[in-house]
C-alpha cells in the first residue's frame, strides 16, 4: 500500500534524485583542500540535507520524498515553497516520533563520520550548523536531539584546563585565606 508523498528514495527501483550540484561541488572542493563556506542560509541547510540523504542511500534506509521534505521544515527561515502541503501530508501519514528516532540515529551516523573524518569535513558541518543557528530550522533540532552540538574537537581539552585553572585559583585562595 502507498501512501501520499511515500516514494522511496532509497528503493531500487527509484533511487532517488542524484545529490545536488552543491554536494557535488563540495565534494570536489574536499578533495582539492579548499575552504567551505556558505554563501546562503538555504547553501547550508541544503549542504546538511544531502548529507543526511546520501547517508540514508548508502545504508539503504527507506526515505519517503515527505520525510526528506520534512528536513526544510523552519519556523522562521528558508524553507521549501510547499512546506504546508509537506507538513499536512506528513501529519496525516506519520508518527512524528518515529521519523524523529529515524532522522536522529541517521545524523548521529552523519555526526560521527564527520567526527572522524577529515577536518574540512568537520569544519564545514560546524560552519552549516553554524550559520543555520541563527534562526529556527526543525533540523538543527534534529541534530541537536542526536546527542547535542558537536562542539570543536578541541573543546574537552579548553574545559579540562579551565577545570584545572578553576581548581588551581580555588586552591590558592583557600591558602592565602588560611594563612592570613
Amino acid at each position: 500500500m502507498t501512501r501520499p508523498g511515500m516514494k522511496q528514495l532509497g528503493s531500487p527501483e527509484q533511487a532517488g534524485p542524484p545529490l545536488s550540484n552543491l554536494f557535488q561541488a563540495r565534494a570536489i572542493a574536499r578533495r582539492e583542500g579548499e575552504t567551505r563556506t556558505f554563501v546562503s542560509k538555504r547553501e547550508a541547510k541544503e549542504f546538511l540535507i544531502d548529507w543526511i540523504v546520501a547517508e540514508a542511500r548508502r545504508l539503504d534506509v527507506p526515505l519517503s520524498e515527505v520525510e526528506r521534505k520534512m528536513l526544510y521544515a523552519s519556523s522562521d527561515g528558508w524553507t521549501l515553497p510547499e512546506m504546508e502541503e509537506v507538513q499536512e501530508t506528513f501529519n496525516s501519514y506519520h508518527e512524528a516520533v518515529e521519523y524523529e528516532l529515524k532522522m536522529t540515529n541517521l545524523i548521529r551516523i552523519v555526526r560521527a563520520d564527520v567526527d572522524a573524518g577529515g577536518q574540512e569535513e568537520y569544519d564545514a558541518w560546524i560552519e552549516a550548523v553554524r550559520v543555520l543557528s541563527r534562526e529556527r530550522h526543525y533540523l538543527l533540532d534534529l541534530i541537536e536531539a542526536s546527542d547535542g552540538p558537536i562542539r570543536r574537537r578541541t573543546s574537552r581539552w579548553r574545559l579540562l584546563l579551565a577545570g584545572l585553572i578553576i581548581f588551581g585559583v580555588s586552591i590558592g585562595i583557600a591558602y592565602w585565606v588560611g594563612h592570613s
